[in-house]
């Protein structure tokens, strides 16, 4: 505790302060760029139900552990890396497909929400021509994919030999406040000699919640003809909000209340009733295959199991469609949404493509 006459003072030695204070002095540092307009929406009584603290969850599991429950975790971790390699190898193969690494040289891979890094890392590691690569997340992290990259086979290797050639710049921003004028990379020529800003790609493995909106608005809404594009693996639709969400004007015409997208997104989280995952898991990278909404703790029986399963996954499609048509039409790019993995290997399974123009090899 800081007594009041003393909050002054301690400021000026606050490190979590001062980190902050440094935040938004960068020049990439907007506030609210992203977040949509501010609009007041009655919130639906009971529709978000309180879960348990994530202590009391860890705890839970810890208890369920068992003798044997140590190898079974090294096992299940093992497993989940295997996973995520597969999961980037896809990404990286639907963005080879539909032309957003082609012109890679010239271009800058911004990676929104990157987290640990390692799907910018499967990029530059399948891109050998690629010079810029920009890595933004709201939290800090240990460099892991800069020190280790990893190849989208899924192989490890040392980060110089995957990274020793890219201009890197790791941004710690919220998504919500990135703005692109600022972003380094961007505002210098690339290797032909193109005159600065330069065009960018924007990619994406689980944006949890609003922060797909996020991104999307970023490429849509500043300089959108300097997007050439942007893969983006959506996640937690559960977690979205009506302010956040780009698709209000398709929402609406569609006969749905603001209020209602509210429900919407939190029964999206029924979709994930059938994909275990240990209590507590989020949708940082890692643990965001498994259910953290509305359905944790419940046990239907299998009817009403598959009745709710259903009903999460029209959510959930009801609300990236509104993504798509916000790409099609205030965007004008192609939207494309597709299952780049095995729901067996991952629950939240959908790349949503924006593409600015057609590649007439598809």
């Amino acid at each position: 505790e800081i007594y009041a006459d003393e909050v002054e003072k301690h400021r000026l030695k606050c490190p979590a302060y001062l980190q902050i204070q440094a935040q938004r002095a960068a020049p990439y540092y907007q506030l609210d760029i992203n977040a949509g307009a501010a609009l007041d929406v009655e919130p639906i009584p009971g529709a978000c139900l309180p879960g348990h603290s994530m202590a009391e969850r860890r705890a839970a599991y810890a208890a369920t552990l068992g003798p044997d429950g140590l190898d079974d975790l090294i096992e299940r971790v093992c497993q989940a890396a295997e996973r995520h390699a597969a999961q980037q190898a896809s990404i990286v193969g639907h963005l080879e497909r539909h032309g957003l690494l082609r012109c890679v040289a010239d271009d800058v891979i911004v990676e929104l929400g990157a987290g640990r890094g390692y799907l910018g890392a499967a990029v530059a590691g399948h891109c050998a021509s690629l010079t810029c690569l920009v890595l933004v997340d709201c939290r800090g992290f240990k460099l892991k994919a800069d020190r280790r990259g990893q190849g989208v086979d899924g192989g490890q290797e040392s980060g110089a030999a995957a990274l020793r050639h890219l201009d890197l710049h790791r941004l710690r921003c919220d998504l919500k406040d990135f703005s692109l004028a600022g972003c380094p990379g961007l505002d210098r020529p690339g290797p032909s000699g193109g005159a600065p800003p330069r065009s960018w790609v924007g990619v994406a493995k689980h944006l949890c919640g609003a922060a797909s909106d996020f991104a999307l608005r970023a490429a849509v809404e500043q300089a959108p003809r300097r997007c050439r594009g942007l893969g983006l693996a959506t996640c937690c639709h559960h977690r979205c909000s009506w302010r956040a969400y780009v698709g209000k004007e398709w929402f609406a015409e569609r006969g749905f209340a603001p209020a209602e997208f509210e429900l919407v997104s939190w029964m999206s989280g029924w979709a994930l009733c059938g994909h275990e995952a240990p209590a507590g898991a989020g949708c940082e990278e890692g643990d965001e295959d498994g259910a953290t909404g509305p359905s944790a703790g419940t046990e239907p029986g299998a009817s009403d199991q598959a009745a709710r399963i259903a009903v999460g996954q029209h959510c959930k499609a009801l609300i990236d469609a509104g993504r798509l048509a916000y790409l099609t039409g205030r965007g004008g790019m192609e939207g494309v949404l597709v299952a780049y993995i095995s729901p067996e290997v991952s629950g939240e399974n959908k790349l949503l493509l924006g593409l600015r123009g057609r590649d007439p090899a598809l």
